[in-house]
């Protein structure tokens, strides 16, 4: 019964551990701590804690130290790492140029700075973004009846159609240069809203 005991205590005490991001010589102290406690609990032989210390040290050595563990550990893991992975083409790594993670990159790393999304300034509608809203999306809301169109025609009516080709609504994010509306996100979203 007693070894559960110390079984719960030391993953209650590792888990507290990993939670709060505990420092790596912090997980040192307490991982000897936790052999000193088997040593006095286990009546382990004098080989066997000989063993265990010498496997302790010599990892403890590896890791606490940064230069073992970059040459040990670190580089080696890399440049299998380098050689396992295929290389990134030219359309990926343009990808992955053209932008950055912004505020969810904070938000996956488990401890997003609150403060700064809030002091984000918040998108605002331009005013050809509000006409629209208060035009053709009001005129296409008028001539939309949701149970005719799912219960009886199961389509779009034409006239609807024409509308919202003549209306641009099928462009609207896509830029002006090409024949679009150069709506932003936001205005896309609130006519999608406002048609929901």
């Amino acid at each position: 019964m007693a070894e559960w005991i110390w079984v719960l205590v030391v993953l209650g005490v590792a888990w507290a551990l990993a939670y709060w991001r505990a420092s790596l010589p912090l997980w040192t102290a307490a991982v000897a701590a936790a052999i000193v406690a088997i040593g006095f609990s286990a009546e382990l032989g004098r080989t066997a804690t000989v063993l265990l210390w010498t496997a302790f040290v010599s990892i403890a050595a590896i890791l606490n130290v940064a230069p073992l563990r970059r040459g040990l550990i670190a580089r080696p893991l890399l440049r299998w790492f380098h050689r396992a992975l295929p290389q990134v083409s030219q359309t990926e790594q343009e990808a992955l140029d053209a932008g950055t993670v912004w505020w969810d990159g904070e938000l996956f790393s488990g401890n997003p700075d609150w403060r700064r999304l809030l002091a984000l300034a918040k998108p605002e509608l331009s005013a050809e973004e509000k006409a629209f809203l208060a035009g053709p999306v009001e005129e296409l809301c008028a001539m939309l009846d949701d149970w005719t169109i799912t219960h009886e025609l199961y389509y779009l009516p034409p006239e609807v159609w024409k509308f919202v080709k003549e209306k641009g609504f099928l462009g609207m994010i896509i830029p002006k240069q090409y024949g679009g509306l150069g709506f932003s996100a936001l205005a896309h979203s609130e006519v999608v809203m406002k048609l929901t």
